[in-house]
């Protein structure tokens, strides 16, 4: 089963389960931490390793509907890129600011990758979520049709914890990312 059919999956079964608003109301209370950088940076220091990540459950990497892995604005190139996502799917829907959906390795030269950061990801399936949040960070909503999840929309939020963005701390696309 390829990974977005696994996150499609995931959030049929969010909308019919009621999970979603579960983990949201769960994530809500502990998000409220004045320290959300650094609680998030401390639940994911160790991943600097992508092996750590990797048994930890972060195992799946993520490609769009276009087979990409690595991840960059195919529109507006200045925007930049993102990286390869390593996928955990038992968080996908979290709003815990310890168990981001996806670790963010962005490619450095020489085939390397390197930690730069983590998103979030609610699906919303029926267009019905309301919008979550991390903290006082409100998620982005990308709708159905997206090149990443397909005909599924969804609700994100990436924070650039380990590699510094000059679009700033939470926003969907780094500058300082390209792919190769």
């Amino acid at each position: 089963m390829t990974l977005r059919r696994i996150l499609a999956a995931t959030a049929v079964t969010l909308a019919v389960t009621g999970a979603g608003a579960t983990a949201l109301a769960a994530g809500s209370a502990s998000a409220a931490s004045p320290n959300l950088p650094a609680q998030i940076r401390s639940a994911t220091a160790e991943y600097h390793s992508l092996a750590a990540a990797k048994a930890d459950g972060w195992n799946g990497l993520f490609h769009d509907v276009n087979g990409l892995t690595c991840i960059e604005d195919t529109d507006t190139p200045s925007m930049g890129g993102m990286g390869f996502h390593w996928i955990n799917s038992a968080n996908i829907g979290s709003t815990d600011p310890t168990k981001p959906a996806a670790l963010i390795y962005a490619p450095g030269p020489s085939g390397q990758v390197r930690f730069a950061g983590m998103e979030y990801l609610v699906p919303d399936p029926t267009g019905t979520t309301p919008q979550p949040f991390l903290g006082d960070q409100g998620f982005m909503y990308t709708p159905p049709g997206n090149r990443f999840l397909g005909d599924t929309g969804f609700w994100s939020l990436h924070v650039w914890a380990w590699q510094h963005s000059p679009a700033g701390l939470y926003s969907m696309w780094n500058p300082a990312i390209s792919c190769p």
